[in-house]
């Protein structure tokens, strides 16, 4: 195109012998090294932080628990900041005030912050399971449960949720991404981690029925409800679900499937901020936060 030419041999050499070097380099240097190679200043940083003692946290008047500094600044602080998250847990902390001891599955808990907020505010029977896949987020998880006397209160699994009981394959993202694990891509074997799934099922078989579920799960949350239609036809369960759409459209799922799930499991109200909402209106958006309820 335009004026000038060039020789297309060079391209023609040149692009497989960079990809090549980069998958050479991918096979010889450890992961850790290269996320701190990607984000230098924020590992750093992240590494600082943890050194500090623990502060007592406060993100709503009745919510007040120690953690550490990292935990707000790596995550805590969407929840003050980021207004669709803000209204979010608004809304979640509202809706468990319905229960004086509910009891919570926290489905891609990261940090905890839903379940640290449920803690921190309702009776001593309430009671949360946690699930996150990355060994950065059940550490920090552990870390805030036991430095405030929750440990009893709080099971922690390290776990995928889906749609059957098994093992998936996973990449630790790094510091950058406080410590989320990801699908894997073009990685070597050395950086997959493999992480057991459970599914709602299992869970509610095993620790009983819970009045709430949040999912949080980067656009595999049809997979996570179809793990539980058992239950979720069953019960009356409370949802809290972060419908990722656009990310399940790149990645060639249909981001219809966990709506059409959920209206056939009898959960004909999904509402943003209290205003149900149609399946085209849900659609229309990226990625929108919602509560589903049946009628």
């Amino acid at each position: 195109m335009g004026g000038c030419r060039t020789n297309p041999m060079v391209f023609q050499f040149a692009a497989p012998n960079h990809m090549s070097l980069a998958r050479s380099a991918a096979r010889i240097v450890p992961r850790g090294v290269r996320n701190f190679i990607r984000a230098p200043r924020r590992t750093l940083r992240w590494w600082w932080l943890n050194q500090q003692p623990d502060i007592e946290y406060s993100p709503r008047p009745e919510i007040r628990f120690r953690c550490p500094r990292v935990a707000v600044e790596g995550a805590f602080h969407l929840i003050e900041l980021d207004l669709p998250q803000v209204a979010e847990f608004d809304e979640f902390l509202k809706e468990i005030r319905r229960h004086d001891n509910p009891v919570l599955f926290d489905v891609g808990c990261h940090f905890g912050i839903f379940s640290f907020g449920l803690l921190a505010t309702r009776g001593p029977a309430s009671r949360t399971v946690a699930l996150d896949p990355s060994p950065v987020a059940c550490r920090m998880v552990r870390h805030i449960r036991d430095g405030n006397g929750w440990g009893s209160r709080l099971t922690l699994l390290q776990a995928a949720a889906g749609t059957e009981k098994g093992e998936l394959e996973m990449v630790d993202a790094g510091i950058a991404s406080s410590g989320y694990f990801v699908l894997p891509g073009d990685h070597p074997e050395k950086d997959r981690i493999k992480v057991p799934i459970r599914t709602i099922n299992d869970l509610v078989s095993e620790f009983g029925v819970p009045h709430y579920i949040k999912i949080d799960v980067e656009s595999f949350e049809g997979d996570v409800i179809a793990g539980g239609k058992e239950a979720l036809l069953r019960e009356r369960i409370t949802l809290f679900i972060e419908l990722h759409n656009r990310m399940a459209t790149d990645r060639g799922v249909d981001p219809r499937q966990p709506l059409q799930l959920l209206r056939s499991l009898g959960y004909s109200q999904i509402s943003l901020q209290g205003k149900t909402l149609s399946n085209d209106e849900l659609l229309s958006h990226d990625l929108i936060r919602v509560v589903a309820r049946k009628a």
